[in-house]
């Protein structure tokens, strides 16, 4: 299974999605004018991951600044997908998200409480420095 590395744009965020590390992150702005098109993959890949590496923790890193609506569907829909292999993993390791966030910001923060409301995985709401 190949990482997925993609380079931030002035639409859509950096994306680094390592087997090696079971560390996966997206960060930057997500705007896209079809947002399907861009998280359709990411999906995907974390579903085979999922089914390929039952046994392996994931540790999702976001730390995104901006989300469009679609963004924000599409962006749960993967969390939703981690949060099932967490419900079915007959596994100890380690399974979380962590949302990181500027103090100042409070659309950002608003918007990782209400993903955590709706997921059982342990979320995590970080502070950036």
């Amino acid at each position: 299974m190949n990482e997925i590395n993609l380079e931030e744009t002035k639409d859509t965020p950096a994306v680094l999605f390592s087997v090696d590390k079971n560390v996966f992150q997206i960060i930057g702005k997500s705007l896209p004018e079809n947002a399907m098109d861009f998280y359709k993959p990411l999906y995907d890949w974390i579903e085979l991951f999922c089914k390929d590496y039952k046994n392996n923790g994931i540790e999702l890193n976001v730390d995104l600044d901006y989300l469009n609506s679609s963004s924000i569907k599409l962006v749960f829909l993967i969390f939703n997908q981690i949060n099932e292999h967490f419900l079915s993993a007959k596994t100890d390791d380690k399974i979380c998200i962590n949302w990181k966030y500027q103090v100042q910001d409070d659309l950002i923060k608003l918007k990782g409480e209400e993903f955590q409301e709706y997921l059982d995985i342990p979320f995590n709401l970080i502070v950036k420095d």
